[in-house]
């Protein structure tokens, strides 16, 4: 019953065609029609064309959306993330909206990545969902300011996770490092998403155009 409208609109739209009820319709009744249908195969690809019109395709998207926790929590990272770390960052999704789009060789991303440990003014953190990395988190910290760098496992976005990510940034920020008092970020003007990902986050651009999140607000 509660199919019933969604099928005369989709036949309306001439997405498909309508049997009626299955339990007015024949088994030969059923075979025959297909039989006619396997005979039109340009029939079938209209269809089809018609079907592409009514629907985005994002539906997958939204039902994992929904079942996706509303935090993500934070570890540190190893050397071990190195590789995972570098797949992500070298995918084309990533890289088009970083201020430096170059693929990083595995030597040096490596090398980059050893050092950042030792560097006692820049913590790698990686969010994870559960027992699951789903990106990448960097936090440079200089006196009071503290400059975020974030990017996703490439599967994962347009899921809503970059926002966990930023607010989860900064309440590490604030249990961890008591002496930052600004998260900022650095985002593309063309970069839509991560400008919206900030503000659901609770951060504000300033008049520098770089976005900010007040700790002591």
């Amino acid at each position: 019953m509660n199919q019933r409208e969604v099928l005369h609109a989709l036949t309306r739209a001439r997405t498909g065609l309508s049997v009626g009820a299955w339990q007015e319709i024949a088994v030969d009744q059923l075979a025959g029609l297909f039989h006619r249908l396997g005979r039109r195969p340009s029939l079938i690809h209209r269809f089809s064309q018609r079907a592409r019109q009514v629907v985005d395709s994002n539906g997958a998207y939204r039902v994992a959306a929904l079942m996706i926790p509303d935090h993500v929590s934070l570890r540190p990272a190893t050397m071990d993330d190195a590789a995972l770390a570098l797949n992500w960052r070298n995918a084309e999704s990533t890289r088009a909206y970083s201020f430096d789009r170059s693929v990083l060789d595995a030597q040096h991303h490596r090398s980059w990545w050893a050092n950042s440990f030792a560097m006692g003014q820049r913590d790698l953190l990686v969010p994870m969902i559960d027992t699951t990395a789903v990106g990448i988190l960097r936090l440079d910290r200089s006196g009071m300011d503290a400059t975020i760098s974030i990017y996703l496992d490439p599967g994962l976005i347009g899921l809503g996770i970059g926002t966990l990510m930023l607010r989860s940034a900064t309440k590490w920020v604030r249990q961890w490092r008591a002496l930052t008092h600004r998260p900022i970020a650095n985002v593309m003007a063309e970069n839509v998403a991560s400008q919206a990902a900030f503000r659901k986050a609770g951060f504000h651009e300033d008049a520098g155009g770089r976005w900010v999140f007040l700790l002591t607000a």
